[in-house]
């Protein structure tokens, strides 16, 4: 599974390969302390046929030490050695909270005790022996957990060791439903991990839970004020950019546990818990885009097994990228196709092409006007969307659509073939986040050859006052103290601009959590737009801005029975990285979304 352009697999069912493949490392980078490998494999779920991708060495070290030494060709990696990550690079637990207290050493020793159990038995730390020193690998996040207990326990003169409680089953993801009709990996929330205690002070049987702290909080037993005060906390982590991870355990000590012969269907309980911690985790170093730190190239052990592997070490010139029919034994089953990113649906094992249907989708064709959108804000041009030839899927992190169709230029009335990227996201309650809609590659699809896509989205290049949770809608008293932030759009500017209108319907699919199969009749009412970037000499100049919030009043128009009609105001946070192709719309979530999943 490719996240963020980075392989953090071999993890899941879509990391599994029916053969061995030919990948080989050609260089490290440290980034966020984490290392990154920059791999070209022949045969990639994310880049098909045609080169380069990046790799979390980390976690595959991690997977490789827990796996043994794949004797069996199922996983894309099979042994290698391992670079050791610079202390400057790593995470850090910089704050922690729990319901009692912001300060861990003031914690009961009981509490202290399944805190490190958690963290001992519910992450993907291991440690090994090197050279005569402990070494720690796993994620960069659960390495961080991982340190901090163990400088915790040495402050506190706590002794836990792992061996004093046993895993019984895990770590088991709990994932959210996948959206009806949508292919897609399901998104998980959180991990667990089932463990019996095995000393005194930790009898029992526990299950201890890791994940995001929104989806935490929902299962945990708190009243009113404690939640809030956690929930404030949170929101301030967030505002200093640290990642926030939340670990609770079942509030009951005693659980049923099936026999070994039925473990394998026990289904690990996710509600009443009880919150431990929740931390804020600091990457203290991002590197700048040219600042790659390379080391000399980490081999694949050959293993004495399969001497045919000694292509593997194979390293490759940066400045080569292959064409697909430049590759010697294709991916079996696997068409050949022009362009492997919108020609070849990645949704399936092995890839499928995708076929011109020229069916009307109003999902798909909202999120091809957003990508066209794009270029005409970057272009300056006034293309306009005609109709749909076909999408194809990949689902990461997030859900890929690669979608082509058809646009006209009404300047000359010509019409012509445009391809663009859009990543749908997933909510992020604790930041008031209900949909984020990122178009990643817009393009007028070429006739000889292809354009690259650039799909890694640089948030250093966003200024913090666009990062972060999302505003709240707008006082009076604020419209006129901060005149120069804020610009009311004039009616007549409200047709001039019909991507406007695409805001507006962004908003309202949004609103109906992509509900409808065709937009409803919308009425724009009011927009106001704020922005930190300032006008050369007219204020107007701010609806073009590349980074603004939109304040959007509108009203749905349909029959009065339906649960969409009448009056709505929507928040939208448009950001630009500077790419072409790139432009990212988060929706503020509404009250009724809200209210939606605290029932």
């Amino acid at each position: 599974m490719i996240e963020n352009e980075i392989y953090r697999g071999p993890t899941r069912d879509d990391s599994i390969f029916k053969r061995w493949h030919s990948v080989s490392i050609r260089s490290i980078t440290f980034v966020n302390g984490e290392a990154i490998a920059e791999c070209k494999n022949s045969h990639g779920p994310k880049r098909g046929n045609q080169g380069y991708f990046k790799a979390s060495l980390d976690v595959m070290i991690s997977d490789v030490y827990s796996n043994g030494s794949f004797k069996s060709p199922s996983r894309l990696f099979r042994n290698f050695v391992y670079g050791e990550v610079r202390k400057e690079y790593e995470k850090e637990v910089v704050e922690c909270i729990s319901k009692e207290s912001t300060c861990p050493t003031t914690l009961p020793k009981d509490t202290l005790l399944r805190i490190f159990e958690g963290i001992y038995h519910n992450t993907s730390v291991r440690v090994c022996q090197s050279e005569g020193k402990e070494e720690v690998i796993g994620t960069p996040i659960d390495r961080a957990l991982f340190k901090w207990a163990i400088e915790l326990q040495a402050k506190m003169n706590i002794t836990y060791n792992k061996s004093d409680s046993i895993t019984l089953k895990g770590p088991c993801d709990k994932c959210l439903p996948c959206k009806k009709g949508v292919k897609s990996v399901p998104k998980v929330e959180a991990k667990g991990t089932a463990v019996e205690g095995k000393i005194p002070s930790l009898n029992g049987v526990r299950i201890h839970w890791k994940g995001k702290p929104e989806f935490i909080l929902e299962k945990c037993l708190l009243d009113g004020a404690g939640k809030e005060r956690i929930l404030e906390a949170i929101k301030k982590m967030a505002a200093k950019n640290l990642i926030c991870i939340a670990i609770c355990t079942n509030s009951e000590m005693n659980q049923f546990v099936p026999d070994e012969d039925n473990r394998k269907q026990w289904e690990l309980t996710c509600d009443r818990l009880d919150l431990l911690a929740v931390f804020g985790i600091q990457s203290p170093r991002i590197l700048p885009k040219d600042a790659l730190e390379k080391q000399a190239p980490l081999d694949f052990d050959e293993g004495d097994d399969d001497p045919s592997l000694d292509y593997l070490v194979d390293l490759v010139d940066s400045t080569i990228c292959p064409s697909i029919s430049s590759f010697e034994g294709n991916m079996e089953g696997t068409p050949q196709v022009e362009d492997e990113l919108f020609d070849l649906d990645w949704s399936s094992y092995p890839p499928t092409l995708v076929k011109s249907t020229w069916q009307y989708d109003y999902e798909i064709a909202l999120f091809a006007r957003i990508g066209l959108h794009c270029h005409n804000f970057q272009k300056g041009t006034n293309y306009k969307f005609k109709r749909l030839e076909k999408c194809g899927t990949h689902s990461t992190r997030y859900e890929d659509y690669y979608i082509t169709f058809e646009a006209t230029d009404p300047t000359s009335s010509s019409v012509f073939s445009f391809q663009t990227m859009l990543g749908n996201d997933y909510k992020n309650l604790t930041w008031g986040i209900g949909l984020t809609l990122a178009s990643l590659a817009a393009r007028i699809k070429a006739t000889h050859g292809t354009e690259s896509v650039d799909e890694v989205w640089d948030m250093a290049a966003i200024d913090d006052s666009y990062k972060g949770p999302m505003p709240k809608w707008f006082s009076d008293e604020a419209l006129v103290r901060d005149d120069k932030k804020f610009y009311v759009v004039q009616e007549s500017e409200l047709h001039e601009n019909d991507w406007l209108q695409l805001l507006m319907e962004v908003a309202f699919y949004s609103k109906t959590e992509s509900g409808v199969s065709a937009c409803k009749p919308l009425e724009i009412k009011k927009v106001v737009v704020e922005t930190l970037e300032e006008y050369t000499t007219e204020a107007r100049e701010k609806l073009k801005a590349d980074n603004a919030i939109f304040y959007i009043s509108y009203k749905c128009i349909a029959d009065p029975s339906t649960p969409w009609a009448g009056e709505h105001d929507a928040i939208i946070r448009k950001t630009m990285d500077g790419k072409p192709g790139h432009m990212s719309l988060e929706v503020a979530v509404t009250k009724e979304q809200i209210e939606d999943r605290e029932t």
